[in-house]
């Protein structure tokens, strides 16, 4: 078969590889998707009454050229929402986050944390446990940031460096973190207070508006990219298609898309990740139920550490008088009776539903690859295979691409930027 050639070919049709096509000559690229439709995780299904993403794919946009581009531009309207986000721990509502708002907590526990705080040492630990340590002293540690910590990532807070991990958590000043030990006042403190949201669709919307601004031929769909020849600059299709490029830019799971290269620059990818097993859940809505966007669960003993209201949001992703629901799992799971299970008793825990016959659908899916885990093996590696992929001209993209933990807004502009500095090349 005759080899074909793109100067720049782009594997995968998420949100990162469709605004990088969107910004780049669309005489000079090609985009890769082995499903039948782009968008990837960025993608929303209507089943019933509902519609579903792949958990909460909030848009958060920092302000700069791509933000006000993308507003300007977007077809129809972006709903503008005030972030609402709550801490569910003992059974009861706190306002997000934990540490700036420990008067909910009573007056008892409140004042043993805050005593802590202000007694706090600082140690030369340098794991993700010492820096939570250093910051909110022991109690609020052991309270809320390793159990907490250890269900969304996996692994615990002391095998994580915490110059990579630290960056995820808030951290309020001190006179803060007092005040709102001893007086009730909600805040907003923390990064991501503004989101962004189609007033219709769901968050795929915005992945099909980015495909959509591509000319004909740019996005090739039901095309899985098979072996990857950074020697000879050179992908196959499908198992049978050759495609030569000049510049590679992979948005494909990390792990995955080194098990593609025919002469890898090690003998074995040394990453550890976390799966995430997460359900599309639909139910009848409590009219007595706490107004919030999504709520983390702290209580060990519960296996779910995050429940989101997409129609909190955007209410049209539901039914009148009902809520769409997702709720992530601190395992990875398949078995759906026990999911079932474990949604009820939490439901019905959170207020957020009257009778165990309030929820309606309950279907399990699963992202692979959602947590990565940056122990201090991570930047030794990352470093060694991003320098060795951009001698060859290949670029990495995006949350899964770049093996990271990063919203979406920042995977577009990071996109963004790579594709004007390869436009000149």
């Amino acid at each position: 078969m005759l080899t074909e050639y793109i100067h720049t070919a782009v594997i995968g049709a998420g949100l990162s590889g469709l605004a990088f096509a969107s910004e780049f000559d669309s005489s000079r690229v090609r985009v890769f998707e082995r499903s039948s439709h782009p968008g990837g995780k960025a993608s929303s299904v209507r089943v019933g009454t509902s519609t579903f993403d792949c958990t909460g794919h909030w848009l958060h946009l920092r302000k700069g050229k791509f933000r006000d581009k993308f507003l300007k531009n977007f077809p129809g309207k972006l709903l503008e929402v005030e972030r609402k986000a709550l801490v569910f721990i003992d059974n009861h509502y706190m306002p997000y986050p934990f540490q700036a708002h420990l008067f909910h907590l009573g007056a008892e526990k409140s004042a043993r944390l805050l005593e802590s705080f202000l007694e706090k040492k600082t140690t030369e630990d340098t794991s993700f446990e010492g820096l939570l340590k250093n910051a909110f002293g022991d109690e609020m540690y052991s309270v809320f940031f390793e159990p907490y910590n250890k269900k969304i990532w996996g692994i615990h807070p002391s095998k994580l460096a915490g110059s990579l991990t630290a960056r995820y958590v808030p951290v309020p000043h001190d006179d803060e973190i007092i005040t709102g030990a001893k007086t009730d006042r909600v805040t907003g403190i923390g990064y991501n207070q503004i989101l962004y949201y189609p007033d219709r669709g769901g968050i795929g919307t915005i992945a099909q508006y980015l495909a959509d601004q591509l000319d004909d031929g740019v996005l090739s769909t039901n095309s899985e990219i098979t072996g990857v020849d950074t020697e000879n600059k050179m992908i196959t299709v499908n198992n049978r298609k050759k495609v030569r490029y000049e510049h590679l830019v992979s948005t494909a799971f990390l792990p995955d898309f080194f098990n593609l290269l025919k002469a890898p620059p090690m003998g074995k990818l040394n990453l550890s990740y976390r799966n995430l097993s997460f359900a599309d859940v639909t139910i009848k809505r409590n009219p007595d139920v706490v107004d919030f966007h999504w709520a983390y669960v702290v209580d060990p003993e519960i296996p779910v550490y995050r429940v989101g209201l997409y129609s909190a949001v955007a209410p049209y992703m539901a039914a009148k008088g009902e809520h769409s629901v997702y709720v992530e799992f601190t395992d990875d799971i398949d078995d759906l009776s026990a999911a079932e299970k474990s949604v009820r008793e939490l439901f019905l825990r959170m207020n957020l539903i009257e009778t165990e016959e309030d929820i309606k659908y309950l279907k399990l899916r699963r992202i692979k690859g959602a947590y990565p885990h940056f122990d201090e093996n991570y930047i030794r590696v990352i470093d060694a295979l991003r320098k060795y992929l951009e001698k060859q001209d290949v670029y990495l993209l995006g949350r899964f691409g770049s093996f990271i933990y990063s919203s979406m807004g920042e995977d577009m502009e990071n996109a963004v930027s790579l594709a004007e500095r390869l436009n000149n090349e």
